[in-house]
């Protein structure tokens, strides 16, 4: 049996005990919504958030954080991180997890491939190409709203913004399932989903989608709803849809948790 994702796969970079009522957060803090700035529990991309900021984002974090390092450097994205544990839980089954995506040729790559080496994650379609890694920059407050914390991201697209569907080799569908997880972070290639899920469907395999906050179409159109796939009908072609509150309503439109389930099932999600 073989599991196959693509999708949001990058580094994280997390910084502790960062204050978000301190003057250097506050100094980057959104505005107004859509500007590109720092927002508590928001995302901010980096080329749209450098323009807003007036300076690139290294002078930023130095800023914000300081000199030191981060106090957490992992493997992030909800795609990859999603298969790496599917891969741990099903090797006793000798079950084959891949995932299919860029990283860059830049220390940041030397990380993600020292760790991934470390799962039984498969990597041999997470190609190194030129440019710099996807990395989000976490700035985490233990005690922002009342102690009950809250973090703040400032996310580098980076090669992952090079991915497209003629990336993705074709062994890619000889899968029993498909892992599409957070495919906004992505554009080009999350703007051909539609036609992924319906190859997915018609070699046989079970398609799951796992969505993500659409900082891209937020930030272009705040409040608007979020794009999933071309045509409410492509939805069909979705065999599990793994989505927290807000994503479901803002991915369906509507403004009641109920009735987003009822979007979904009435255009055909199976689960």
């Amino acid at each position: 049996m073989r599991i196959a994702g693509t999708g949001s796969g990058l580094i994280d970079f997390l910084y502790t005990d960062v204050d978000f009522a301190g003057p250097g957060f506050l100094r980057y803090q959104s505005k107004t919504a859509g500007d590109g700035g720092l927002t508590p529990g928001g995302l901010a991309l980096a080329d749209r958030f450098e323009a807003f900021a007036g300076c690139r984002l290294d002078a930023v974090l130095r800023d914000i954080v300081g000199e030191g390092p981060p106090a957490v450097t992992n493997v992030g994205g909800p795609c990859i991180v999603a298969l790496i544990l599917a891969a741990q839980l099903l090797a006793p089954r000798a079950v084959e997890v891949e995932f299919h995506g860029f990283m860059g040729d830049d220390p940041a790559a030397d990380l993600i491939r020292q760790i991934v080496s470390r799962t039984p994650l498969r990597t041999e379609h997470y190609r190194r190409i030129p440019g710099a890694s996807p990395s989000t920059y976490v700035l985490s407050d233990p005690n922002y709203n009342e102690g009950r914390g809250e973090r703040s991201f400032i996310h580098d697209i980076g090669v992952a913004g090079d991915s497209s569907t003629e990336h993705l080799a074709e062994t890619f569908f000889d899968s029993e399932i498909l892992l599409f997880g957070a495919t906004p972070l992505l554009p080009r290639l999350h703007a051909n989903l539609s036609e992924l899920l319906q190859k997915g469907r018609d070699r046989g395999c079970l398609n799951v989608v796992g969505t993500v906050y659409d900082f891209v179409h937020e930030q272009t159109d705040p409040g608007g709803r979020w794009p999933l796939v071309r045509a409410n009908e492509d939805l069909r072609f979705i065999d599990l849809i793994i989505s927290n509150r807000e994503e479901a309503l803002r991915i369906s439109g509507e403004r009641d948790i109920d009735q987003a389930c009822l979007f979904f099932i009435d255009h055909g999600v199976s689960a």
